[in-house]
């Protein structure tokens, strides 16, 4: 996706060029490339976001970034998440109730 303007507030807005409806969704992590003028963006690793329409979404706080001056894309990458179970003779000892209703 084609980064068409980016605003220093907070959370950072960030419009891309219409034509295709975004797929991104809240709570997505996305990084951004090649833009000019704001690039601490570019370093800035996956950042997480707020859809706000079907062109925009918001990030994390932009107020100290360098004004935006154009070009960038976005790119929506996986973030590793890290599960924790109990052991499986925790879960024989102490299994959940069933809270299921009976019909």
């Amino acid at each position: 996706w084609v980064g068409e303007c980016i605003e220093n507030c907070n959370p950072g807005a960030v419009m891309v060029h219409a034509g295709k409806v975004l797929p991104f969704q809240d709570d997505d992590h996305v990084v951004f490339r090649e833009v000019r003028g704001m690039t601490q963006l570019n370093e800035a690793g996956p950042l997480a976001i707020k859809r706000t329409g079907k062109y925009s979404f918001s990030i994390s706080d932009t107020t100290n970034y360098g004004e935006y001056t154009g070009g960038g894309m976005v790119e929506q990458v996986k973030v590793p998440v890290t599960l924790h179970f109990n052991s499986y003779e925790h879960s024989c000892l102490h299994p959940r109730p069933d809270t299921r209703t009976e019909l």
